[in-house]
């Protein structure tokens, strides 16, 4: 991104994702980034699905390039913080945030930052990353 000193955010959220199905409990997108002078080729995916009690959001990208390339692909959610809304999710650890909003220090999740039991969201600003998760909520 023009101005930052990082790649933090990568490509994917300034491209047109196609719409591959649309319903009123199911979208899925999909995104072909093939740029043969970028070192980043990939294909992704991410489908949103709602059910009564829930939201679930799967994401999965595939290398396209000639070399191996670490991926990173994160999800950004926003809430309403109403007193219904809850959240849960397994994670093993908490990063702090340093200058720049940057993740400097890997720490293991207190139980005031643990979700693993559905719980309201938190009543201030949260610009964190867990890690630690497996990819899936049981």
């Amino acid at each position: 991104m023009s101005g930052e000193p990082l790649s933090l955010h990568g490509s994917g959220w300034q491209s047109a994702w196609k719409v591959a199905r649309a319903s009123t409990a199911v979208a899925e997108l999909t995104l072909d980034h093939i740029e043969p002078k970028e070192p980043y080729s990939y294909s992704a995916l991410q489908r949103f699905s709602l059910q009564p009690d829930r939201l679930t959001v799967t994401m999965r990208i595939t290398n396209r390039g000639e070399h191996a390339m670490p991926f990173g692909f994160g999800l950004h959610p926003w809430w309403r913080s109403e007193s219904d809304v809850t959240l849960q999710f397994r994670s093993t650890h908490f990063w702090l945030e340093g200058p720049g909003y940057i993740a400097t220090d890997r720490i293991t999740l207190p139980p005031e930052l643990d979700f693993a039991k559905a719980r309201g969201l938190p009543p201030t600003w949260r610009n964190n990353c867990y890690s630690g998760w497996m990819g899936a909520q049981s």
